[in-house]
């Protein structure tokens, strides 16, 4: 193992559970505007949404027009009535309050904080994300934070991991980023020089030298950094 200072932490599928998260949010968000989704027409939502972000990530569109670009689709598809700007602010504003920590994370950070710095690094609208961090339980030991939105650049962007690096204070052989995705974390992370744990499943096998660890448990993650 490296004699890392800093661990670049992703949030949301890897320390909170977003798709459980989000799903509330979505239909919190339906009925303020007195609209009715079935279960169906949720996961045609969850497939726009996801199509939006790779997107993003692809620098194909804006995280403005996502916001709203979103419910547009999904209310012309399902044929429903509604104003897709204020159904975006509902589940914004809803989503801001939600936070929905898989078990174990908040020991997970804690004792990761305990030997290292962590930065969160995360694709989102930057006062959702800092609001969720400060509601949740892993907030005392987080040390540095940067969002896609503040910096107009999403994972696997380097601009993004650049300014997580200023933030922490590190350089990149100092750092190793944890996150789920395999694209934006993982892949941004390694074309930036900083090693990377893939929290996935260990079957998923990768042949890369920058990427130390596949695994999906907290415990083995923490034993391979000695935490």
């Amino acid at each position: 193992m490296k004699p890392y200072k800093t661990v670049l932490l992703d949030l949301d599928g890897t320390v909170f559970d977003f798709a459980a998260s989000e799903k509330i949010c979505f239909f919190a968000a339906a009925e303020d505007l007195d609209l009715l989704f079935t279960c169906e027409e949720y996961s045609l939502y969850s497939d726009i949404n996801q199509k939006l972000w790779t997107m993003l990530e692809r620098k194909e569109i804006t995280i403005d027009l996502l916001r709203t670009e979103r419910f547009r689709r999904l209310l012309e598809q399902t044929g429903k009535q509604g104003d897709p700007a204020l159904f975006a602010k509902r589940y914004v504003a809803h989503l801001a309050q939600s936070v929905i920590p898989f078990e174990g994370a908040a020991e997970f950070c804690r004792r990761l904080a305990a030997r290292y710095s962590l930065c969160v690094v995360t694709n989102g609208i930057r006062h959702n994300q800092y609001q969720r961090v400060k509601l949740s339980p892993i907030a005392p030991y987080v040390t540095a934070m940067v969002t896609s939105e503040e910096i107009g650049a999403a994972k696997p962007s380097p601009l993004i991991f650049e300014e997580a690096l200023r933030r922490a204070g590190a350089g990149a052989e100092q750092c190793v980023m944890v996150g789920d995705n395999f694209q934006a974390d993982i892949l941004g992370a390694a074309d930036c020089g900083i090693d990377a744990i893939w929290y996935a499943d260990a079957q998923q096998r990768v042949d890369h030298n920058r990427i130390v660890l596949v695994s999906q448990s907290y415990e083995a993650i923490l034993q391979y950094l000695g935490a």
